[in-house]
């Protein structure tokens, strides 16, 4: 891969945790930044910047891929990550949030509290989608290439991972954001695993489903009876 070819990969991998810190600390607004990840970041950024038609395998992987998966990978996956999460969350949750102190931080960033379902269901229906087919689906095949194997994977979910940071470093205490940024950087790993497997990001993208169904669970468990 050409020199001004792997900047353009690294500056679309940057693209969503720039955007994102332009919604949560240059805007103040959750669901802002929320936006300009998606669109921005996982969708638009990479189109402009790589020519990767959103949604489309363009130098990357398509959907089901060439390996294929089957259905027990599917249940199995979601067997473990989907409700594995949810009983790892509610057994931990008193050392990773405080409730009424994560609905206060959240307001403070324009949470809405009537439109509250309509962007829960927003966030399982369009992040999985649009993170999977970026992540694993174009930076990942993209990163091994320009790094090799093992070091592409790794640029790829620190990547991933660090948004999260400058999201979670905002409603959350330093001690809660280590143990959830090691998770992320754990669930990205197993992501990127199962879709080298198969070259594709259907079955990631079903894992994704699963783990953003369990946080929207232990959110409305948790979090949304203090907002």
């Amino acid at each position: 891969m050409e020199k001004d070819s792997k900047f353009r990969l690294v500056l679309a991998l940057l693209l969503p945790t720039v955007l994102v810190g332009v919604g949560i600390r240059g805007l103040h607004h959750a669901v802002a930044a929320f936006v300009l990840y998606i669109v921005g970041g996982c969708l638009v950024g990479p189109w402009w910047i790589l020519g990767a038609r959103p949604l489309r395998g363009h130098q990357g992987w398509t959907f089901r891929g060439v390996g294929g998966d089957r259905l027990w990978m599917h249940a199995g996956a979601w067997l473990v990550i989907g409700a594995g999460l949810v009983g790892l969350y509610l057994l931990l949750s008193p050392w990773l949030l405080d409730p009424a102190e994560v609905a206060a931080r959240l307001e403070s960033l324009g949470w809405p509290r009537q439109g509250q379902a309509f962007l829960l269901v927003g966030f399982v229906l369009v992040v999985p989608v649009a993170e999977e087919w970026w992540w694993r689906g174009q930076a990942l095949p993209r990163c091994r290439r320009a790094f090799g194997d093992r070091k592409g994977i790794g640029v790829s979910v620190l990547a991933f991972s660090a948004y999260h940071v400058v999201v979670l470093g905002e409603l959350y205490e330093p001690s809660s954001v280590m143990i959830r940024m090691i998770a992320i950087a754990g669930g990205g790993w197993i992501f990127s695993g199962m879709a080298a497997h198969t070259q594709g990001w259907r079955w990631s993208w079903s894992s994704h489903f699963a783990a953003d169904l369990a946080i929207v669970a232990a959110f409305l468990l948790l979090v949304a009876p203090a907002i």
